[in-house]
């Protein structure tokens, strides 16, 4: 894999800032001799990348590098996936323990926040028994600071509940048969809850 960065400070420069101690300080352990084989991250057009980095350091009778050669790997969907999979397992451990319910959304939310950008986040629950009420029991959102509940319309939230499937918007996007209430997103994604093959809810 070629990320055209063709020098040291080239990469240097888009190593995330949290793996850069970690990158520099197994560097020198490479220099005095130890294994050099890495996994971290770095940011690139704007993406975070994982990379996979094994180098075998020459060095000279005085123990100064002569040469390093080495293979980059980019191994960005296997860190997804586990980190993914890793998630639904924190998210099920917590339906197991968690001592309430608003305990459980919020332990969601976090785990969510692990995998995506997630700092606007609400959980609805569909009430077919209550006139067809989204009840909105968990909600966290820097400038919709409350959600009333509401019946079923043509909303984004509606959309999905409806549909059963997950929905990515854009603020590009035009859709005469959805309208987006409240302060319009530059993107949003909702996801079904299903529960014994009926939609519950979304989040």
């Amino acid at each position: 894999w070629d990320p055209g960065l063709h020098s040291g400070d080239e990469l240097m420069n888009v190593i995330h800032p949290d793996d850069r101690e970690y990158m520099q300080s197994s560097w020198a352990a490479a220099m005095e001799g130890a294994p050099y084989d890495i996994e971290h991250r770095i940011i690139l057009n704007g993406e975070v990348r994982w990379l996979r980095i094994k180098a075998r350091i020459t060095l000279d009778t005085n123990g100064m590098p002569l040469s390093a050669l080495g293979i980059t790997q980019d191994i960005t969907e296997r860190k997804q996936a586990a980190i993914l999979q890793e998630t639904v397992y924190h998210i099920a451990e917590a339906a197991q323990k968690t001592s309430s319910l608003q305990h459980l959304y919020t332990e969601i939310h976090r785990n969510i926040s692990i995998v995506m950008n997630a700092r606007n986040f609400y959980i609805a629950l569909y009430d077919k028994s209550d006139n067809n009420l989204l009840n909105f029991v968990y909600s966290v959102d820097e400038k919709d600071t409350v959600r009333e509940s509401m019946p079923l319309g043509k909303g984004l939230t509606s959309h999905v509940l409806s549909t059963g499937s997950s929905f990515l918007y854009s603020s590009e996007q035009e859709n005469s048969r959805m309208e987006v209430i409240g302060i319009p997103p530059m993107v949003w994604l909702g996801v079904p809850l299903i529960a014994y093959g009926q939609t519950i809810g979304m989040m």
